[in-house]
Formats: C-alpha cells, structure tokens, sequence
C-alpha cells in the first residue's frame, strides 16, 4: 500500500509539473497574441498620424489650386478620411477582438494597412507634384 501512495504522488506530482508547462506556454501564446494585438495597433496608429497629415498638407493648399482641380482634391480628402475611418475600424475591432477570432481580424487589419499606406503614399506623391511645383 505504500508503494501505491508513493507512485501516486509521483505520479500527481509529475502531472503538476505538466500542467505548469502548459500553463506557461499558455502564457506565452497569450503574451504573444497580445504582442501581436499591440504591434499592429502601432502600425495602424501610424498609419493613421499619415493620413492626418496628408489631410492636413491639402486643405493648407487647396485654395493655391486651380479651380479645376479642387474637385481631384476634394475627392482626394474625402478618400483618406473614409481610409482613416476604416483604420480607426480595424483598431477598434483589435481592441475588441478575442483570441478565437484573432487571425481573422489580423488578416482584415493587415489588409486595411497595406491598401491604406499605397493609397496613402499615393496621395503623398501627389501632393509634392501638386503643391510643391505651385
């Protein structure tokens, strides 16, 4: 009988010693896809500050463009505020996001941000053509 205790509680002790290897890989998945959360927050946060700027750099310019053009670059405002609300979108949806549904927001805000930052390079472009030739 006392054998049977003592490789029981070997036994239990080893299963502890499992556990606690699953719960720190568990932790480590959790700090991971927490990393991951944060990480691409910061991506869309920039990209976000880029889109404020580019706002910002063509309604200082729009009046020194000529009238024909203003309806381009009202179009143009009205892209990349519809681009920042869609980036404000995703990193709400990463906010709230579990981490069941993590990879699927993360390929939808992966997304958002490549089509954002080309659209907003673009416009980059065409601003400096634009306003910097005037």
């Amino acid at each position: 009988m006392v054998v049977a205790v003592l490789m029981f509680a070997q036994c239990n002790s080893s299963s502890k010693s499992d556990y606690s290897s699953y719960d720190s890989q568990d932790q480590q998945e959790d700090k991971n896809w927490q990393e991951e959360k944060n990480d691409l927050k910061s991506d869309l946060n920039k990209v976000a500050d880029d889109i404020d700027q580019k706002i910002d750099e063509i309604e200082e310019n729009i009046n020194d463009v000529p009238d024909d053009a203003k309806e381009k670059w009202n179009n143009t405002l009205e892209d990349l505020r519809n681009a920042r609300s869609d980036v404000k979108e995703k990193m709400n949806d990463i906010d709230n996001s579990t981490e069941d549904e993590w990879q699927d927001i993360k390929s939808q805000a992966k997304d958002t941000y490549d089509d954002v930052e080309a659209k907003v390079e673009k416009v980059g472009e065409d601003i400096k053509d634009a306003f910097k030739n005037s």
